[in-house]
């Protein structure tokens, strides 16, 4: 029955050290806010009715950690309607008070600490009376996945052929992104035989085809932007028609008159174009030496279990 008459609140007990007990809340519920906002350092707007719902304090005991908190810099405020504070905190500050007073926050640490200051805290009516509770144990870090062999025998053929007729802004990764891999996977299943080079096809397409992959050329993208939406479909197919259709795509591609300025500019890495056709020389070479089908046997004879 305590839950319904105590209302829980945060509170990061090293902050006390630094700004006060009212102060130390006001600071955590503040930080808290930055958190959920996802400030990023831009100010943030809150109600004195939401501090005091948050908190538990009065309007004159917010006022009152607000002015310890500012004079002591560990807070910033802005001018704004009566009833509104717009703040944000200064981190720098806070983290070399907390270093002074012996609790030193390494900067790689910060996320570690961000994680603890959810502290559930019981109030009881009167807000003089604070217990704090004991703090959860941390959440244990995500473990990433070994990639399979299936997953790097693909890594081995697209990686390099991406690296070369990726437009030149696009991200250089240094393996396939899962959701790329995905639909890698599927242009295999559809196309077994030439997968690579409907591969090329698409890449192509983005960074020569019209007006309407002129978003592939407006900034820096990655793999995962082409791998949605069926596009490596799409794009391949757009790439087969308009070599066969339309002559001045075909002499821009055969040409080198590449739409991506980039690919003109002195200074490009040409190693990851003679990467690329190695790995696609490699693939046709393979193909020509055995039956088109055996070459990707590997990849999808365990398919059912990896899907």
């Amino acid at each position: 029955m305590l839950s319904n008459f105590f209302k829980p609140i945060i509170l990061q007990r090293p902050f006390c050290a630094i700004a006060g007990v009212l102060g130390g809340l006001l600071l955590t519920q503040a930080v808290n806010y930055e958190l959920i906002a996802n400030s990023g350092g831009r100010f943030v707007p809150r109600t004195y009715a939401q501090w005091q719902k948050d908190t538990g304090m009065t309007k004159e005991e917010i006022d009152t950690a607000l002015a310890i908190a500012v004079k002591r810099g560990l807070m910033e405020t802005q001018e704004a309607d009566p009833e509104i504070i717009r703040f944000r905190v200064n981190h720098k500050v806070v983290d070399a008070k907390l270093a002074g007073i012996g609790e030193v926050v390494e900067p790689e640490k910060k996320e570690e600490v961000v994680e603890q200051l959810p502290l559930p805290v019981a109030i009881p009516q009167e807000s003089s009376q604070i217990v704090v509770a004991e703090p959860k144990t941390a959440t244990k870090k995500k473990t990433t996945k070994p990639r399979s062999a299936q997953d790097l025998e693909i890594d081995r053929i697209f990686l390099p052929i991406y690296m070369e007729h990726k437009l030149t802004t696009w991200t250089k990764h240094q393996w396939i992104p899962s959701n790329s891999m995905k639909a890698i996977k599927r242009l295999i299943e559809m196309y077994p035989d030439d997968a690579p080079q409907k591969f090329v096809d698409a890449l192509t397409w983005a960074r020569e085809g019209d007006k309407s992959t002129d978003w592939c050329r407006s900034g820096q993208w990655d793999l995962d932007n082409l791998c949605t939406n069926e596009k490596l479909f799409k794009y391949s197919d757009a790439h087969a028609t308009a070599m066969e259709n339309n002559p001045e795509y075909r002499a821009r591609v055969e040409g080198g008159s590449s739409k991506d300025i980039g690919r003109a500019v002195p200074g490009v890495d040409k190693s990851q174009i003679a990467q690329g056709q190695k790995a696609l020389n490699s693939y046709t070479k393979q193909q020509e030496s055995a039956p088109k089908i055996v070459f990707y046997a590997h990849l999808w004879e365990n398919k059912n279990d990896n899907s």
